[in-house]
């Protein structure tokens, strides 16, 4: 009787020993996946170094490199380089016996980086986003600058991935973007080639916000992602929405997304849904519910690395305040009227503003390239241009008309143009005129300086970020076309300037359309030096009136030191002081003028102003 007694007490332990391990099992399990689902802002409070190149960068080409010499770390916390250390120890595939052994934090941080780029085993999304943080914290192998760009790229990593961490920051650092201005005053010879900005970081990309900001927010329960993660993902693409942030502007889709934000929990909705409810929009552009990225739920093999993560994590993330940056920026944001922002002002890539008006132009027509302009227009073009050049040619033989056309800035920049707005054909109106012209006997000289632009701009900035016009720059390669009609060779390459980056709203940024002066009321302003330029590239025999529309300031600002002795032989008066009438220009001023050259210059967005009137 007591074998049997003592039989059963055994069984009835082992059984509720089973049953107490099975559920601290389940307890741990619902921990791990909790904890990994939770999203947490990683940004460090310090972003006083930046890097000087866009976030787009290769991952491997500026990891791998063996070249880049050690800097000097800070010291790091202890919790945290004991957290690398083990996790490394992990990762390296060593057997951790007893105590952890002795690793700098750059062996651990090279050997997380190492697993980040060559893993494959579920574990690569995780180690890309430590790397990220030890680089952006700045506990890299390069400059802290450089750091900061290295971490985007393998943030971005993780995100591609699916992890929900990763996901977050990355949309986060999409939307912002970072700069930090810093005066110059340089001679050209500073520029580095195809680094628009000396002293920019900049990783804004509107686009890649708002994909993962919707899979964020369209994210099921299996993901994890929490509420609070929810409401920031709907408020931001609800902004996005209102002020037309590289999407097609629509007010009712955004008062939708701020209504999800409302609903789960986010405060302070009530103005933004009252500021959205006053704008036009029909709300159909935007499946409300549809996600653009595919996402998995990442289960990593192993507990100690998923406690490890967690250390590591919590470690490197303390003091963020990402979240804060990025309220402080949509609050910013909700200030600006959003009328001049959707009808003017379009936003793109890389802080890059576009000019989108209906009534001063079309630059968004033109750059759709959809709308060519018909027989009719064109055969008035031609018309006009050739009863010009025979009233000219009768005053004087030898003269003639010229017509130079500037393009767009969406043309010349279009990889800063939104993904939604896609060309429908290659060849420009400008070019589509000019193919009309020339092949129909007019008897003008055509110069469109799109290729020139193209080919100057892999080095130089020709366009302001914020303004619809050319800065002086882009000005010089318009000039450039000009004074080879004298035979002329000037190379914007050679050409000498004083680069000031200074306080500098342009057209699209200035009156109060956007507060955000930090972003948008910075840019570079280039002079061009007068006693710099070359003797053999002034006029000493030959004069010209130039016609033109705003883009011809910098034209008459520079155009008259390149023409010797008589200033009278260069004359550069603006269109819009004759009712934006080249003709009635030529009246008034034409029979006052002994000239060689009589240069129309005409920004490609006004191409049917050369029919004469407006």
């Amino acid at each position: 009787m007591n074998n049997k007694n003592s039989n059963t007490t055994i069984v009835v332990l082992i059984v509720v020993l089973v049953l107490t391990l099975l559920t601290l099992f389940g307890v741990i399990v619902w921990g791990i996946a909790s904890h990994l689902g939770t999203l947490t802002d990683v940004f460090h409070h310090a972003t006083s170094h930046k890097a000087e190149e866009e976030t787009q960068v290769s991952v491997a080409d500026d990891i791998t490199t063996e070249t880049v010499a050690e800097v000097t770390m800070e010291e790091t916390p202890a919790d945290v380089a004991d957290a690398l250390n083990y996790l490394a120890v992990n990762l390296g595939g060593m057997e951790a016996s007893g105590e952890v052994p002795e690793m700098t934090l750059q062996e651990a941080r090279d050997l997380i980086r190492d697993a980040a780029d060559k893993k494959s085993d579920g574990s690569e999304s995780l180690c890309a986003y430590l790397t990220g943080l030890l680089y952006w914290q700045g506990y890299g192998d390069v400059s802290s600058e450089e750091g900061r760009k290295i971490a985007c790229g393998y943030f971005k990593k993780a995100a591609e991935g699916g992890l929900s961490d990763a996901m977050l920051i990355y949309a986060r650092v999409s939307f912002l973007g970072e700069m930090e201005p810093a005066q110059r005053n340089v001679r050209d010879e500073a520029w580095e080639g195809g680094n628009a900005y000396l002293s920019y970081q900049e990783y804004q990309n509107y686009e890649e916000a708002r994909k993962y900001f919707t899979g964020l927010l369209v994210a099921d329960e299996s993901f994890g992602v929490s509420d609070e993660v929810k409401a920031e993902s709907a408020y931001t693409l609800g902004c996005m929405f209102l002020y037309g942030m590289c999407v097609d502007q629509d007010s009712k889709v955004a008062a939708k997304y701020f209504e999800q934000a409302a609903e789960y929990g986010f405060g302070g909705t009530e103005t933004a849904i009252a500021v959205a409810g006053a704008v036009d929009g029909d709300g159909e552009k935007e499946d409300i519910v549809g996600g653009e990225a595919k996402y998995s739920v990442i289960n990593f093999p192993e507990e100690e690395m998923q406690q490890a993560y967690a250390s590591v994590k919590t470690a490197l993330e303390k003091d963020n305040n990402t979240s804060a940056e990025l309220m402080a920026e949509l609050t910013d944001l909700m200030q600006a009227p959003t009328e001049p922002a959707g009808n003017e002002t379009l936003y793109g890539l890389q802080d890059w503003l576009f000019y989108q008006s209906i009534t001063d132009g079309k630059s968004v027509r033109d750059y759709l390239r959809k709308d060519y302009m018909s027989d009719t227009e064109k055969k008035a073009i031609l018309d006009n241009l050739n009863a010009n050049v025979d009233m000219i040619r009768e005053k004087n033989p030898d003269a003639n008309l010229a017509v130079v056309i500037i393009p767009n800035k969406e043309i010349v920049y279009e990889e800063y143009m939104p993904e939604y707005l896609a060309p429908a054909n290659k060849k420009t109106r400008a070019e589509d005129l000019i193919e009309y012209l020339e092949a129909n006997g007019c008897k003008a000289e055509l110069i469109y300086t799109k290729d020139a632009m193209m080919e100057y701009k892999q080095g130089h900035q020709l366009y302001y970020r914020t303004d619809t016009h050319c800065n002086m720059k882009g000005a010089y390669v318009t000039l450039s076309a000009i004074m080879k009609l004298f035979g002329k060779d000037l190379d914007l390459n050679t050409a000498v300037f004083n680069s000031n980056q200074e306080l500098y709203a342009g057209d699209l940024a200035s009156g109060g359309k956007l507060q955000r002066t930090a972003r948008y009321q910075t840019d570079f302003v280039y002079n061009l030096l007068p006693g710099e330029i070359p003797d053999e590239q002034k006029v000493d025999d030959g004069s010209v009136l130039i016609i033109g529309d705003s883009f011809s300031t910098f034209l008459d600002m520079m155009g008259i030191h390149f023409f010797r002795d008589d200033a009278s032989r260069f004359m550069c008066p603006m269109v819009n002081a004759y009712d934006y009438s080249y003709n009635l220009a030529m009246e008034y001023l034409y029979p006052n003028r002994d000239v060689d050259y009589v240069v129309w210059e005409c920004a490609e967005r006004h191409l049917t102003r050369l029919k004469g009137t407006q």
